[in-house]
């Protein structure tokens, strides 16, 4: 049988075209795949199927109630990885070691780079590196490898590492000088691999650190420690700190990595890591890190990824509310008006149903008043909306404080801008810092993430009441990747798993 037969049987309940062993059987007689490859096992097919349902029980994937089996949350969320059930086995332990030893990435990547997912994928061993021991001294020498860890204790044990391990040790110094900014002619050189392999192993690391930080929340890993995990993800797909990922995400065309990390580390001291730094600072500032046809190049890839965004999500949302017209074309109207027209069909969306929230706008706005007031059980929200008429341009501190000065005598319980096309960073920043700050809940957020809340109202995945408590609890900045997290601590507002929401 298939080595990740467990998934597939999990894959089947999780989907419910299975409710039970038998309707399992079933499924797989009437495959495709059972026609070309397991009727070769045909009389092992029922004593398979009871074992990878034992076994997906024994991990917590399944319970059966009564005669009927039922993906749980963990399992729920293994099924929309893609990952096997030996590799959840993986990340199970990797998740508990950062419980026990913190979040090391060494150790994450030893652990992560055992699956069977990477185990193919190149570099291998070369004849001159067998039995030699020679990565096991350099990981040594690393501060951030914990005392206590599975990778501390193969780095001190008196007999060198088998060969398997020493692989796993290969790739792991590998990818950690792919994340930590290492030339890649030097990569190339250093482990003898071409950097379409690098790419490769990196998007695999990517998406098992991307499971890992999926499969966190499920399995009690601080929030803090699946941020970090989300980070990482980051890097090892584009092979950049942490800084230079939104740069790196815009794929430039004749910008390499090599390029990308002059804008982190140059003999200037310039440090643009950022969209909006791309377009604060001056040409000059440049010269001598990058050439003038890379900033173009950064900065119309820039243009055509902000204008692609609020594209796709304009047309996600709205090709998801196709069979409610009405409500659709309030959603795009907010897409698409800027000034006090934003504002406007702001109250109008929120206001219609199925939203049908507590929601007024000022009608008269000659002293900057708020524009929108959004009643909560606890008091008044105030909300600003503001759309920036350059698409480029996010929404700057100094517009997204207005608000705090904003709802006299109202004594408001949430101060919230609604901002288009994002927020500048030093808005994000100060945002963020706000968070400690007593009687001053500031809330950013983007139209497009607000946008998303809705339409999981109309589509039934959630609570009209989750809306108002969201921009009521949460502070900061609402990003599309926290508010997932934050959807998952309103358990009691969603009418789906906990796992939908992170799609």
């Amino acid at each position: 049988m298939d080595q990740d037969f467990a998934f597939h049987v999990l894959s089947l309940i999780s989907s419910q075209l299975a409710q039970n062993e038998m309707q399992a059987q079933a499924v797989f007689r009437a495959s495709y795949a059972f026609h070309v490859f397991y009727h070769k096992f045909a009389d092992q097919l029922s004593t398979s199927v009871t074992q990878a349902i034992s076994e997906c029980i024994s991990l917590g994937l399944v319970e059966q109630h009564d005669s009927s089996l039922k993906a749980t949350r963990t399992g729920f969320a293994v099924a929309r990885t893609g990952i096997s059930i030996s590799t959840y086995h993986l990340i199970r332990d990797a998740l508990l070691a950062t419980t026990r030893h913190g979040c090391s990435r060494p150790d994450l990547l030893f652990y992560v780079l055992q699956a069977r997912e990477a185990v193919g994928l190149a570099p291998y061993l070369r004849p001159e590196e067998r039995d030699r021991d020679i990565f096991r001294p350099i990981l040594t020498r690393r501060p951030d490898v914990p005392r206590g860890s599975m990778l501390a204790a193969l780095l001190s044990q008196s007999q060198g590492p088998s060969r398997d391990q020493d692989m796993v040790l290969k790739k792991t110094l590998l990818m950690l000088g792919w994340t930590e900014g290492t030339r890649v002619r030097d990569l190339e050189s250093s482990f003898r691999v071409g950097l379409g392999a690098i790419r490769n192993l990196g998007e695999a690391a990517s998406w098992l650190v991307e499971a890992a930080s999926r499969l966190a929340p499920h399995l009690g890993t601080a929030p803090d420690t699946v941020a970090e995990l989300s980070r990482f993800s980051d890097e090892l797909r584009h092979g950049v700190p942490y800084q230079l990922v939104p740069l790196a995400r815009l794929r430039a065309r004749g910008v390499g990595r090599d390029a990308l990390l002059k804008l982190l580390h140059n003999d200037r001291g310039l440090v643009v890591v950022s969209i909006d730094a791309l377009f604060d600072t001056p040409d000059d500032s440049f010269r001598g890190v990058i050439g003038p046809r890379q900033l173009e190049a950064l900065r119309s890839a820039a243009l055509v990824s902000v204008q692609d965004t609020q594209l796709r999500y304009c047309r996600s949302h709205s090709l998801r509310l196709s069979r409610t017209a009405p409500l659709r074309d309030l959603l795009d109207a907010a897409y698409r008006e800027s000034g006090t027209g934003f504002d406007r069909s702001l109250a109008d969306l929120l206001t219609a149903p199925p939203l049908s929230l507590d929601c007024s706008r000022v009608p008269r706005q000659r002293h900057g008043e708020e524009d929108l007031h959004l009643r909560h059980p606890d008091g008044v929200i105030v909300i600003q909306a503001t759309a920036s008429q350059d698409p480029l341009r996010n929404v700057r501190w100094e517009k997204a404080r207005e608000v705090l000065g904003q709802g006299v005598g109202l004594s408001p319980v949430s101060f919230v801008v609604i901002g288009k096309p994002d927020f500048h960073e030093l808005a994000i920043l100060n945002a963020e810092r706000m968070k400690g700050e007593a009687g001053r809940h500031l809330l950013l957020i983007p139209f497009y993430v607000l946008a998303e809340l809705c339409v999981r109202v109309v589509e039934g995945n959630l609570r009209r009441e989750a809306i108002p408590q969201i921009l009521r609890t949460q502070a900061g900045h609402l990003s599309w990747e926290n508010m997932s997290r934050a959807l998952l601590a309103l358990t009691p507002y969603t009418t789906s798993p906990a796992e939908d929401v992170t799609s």
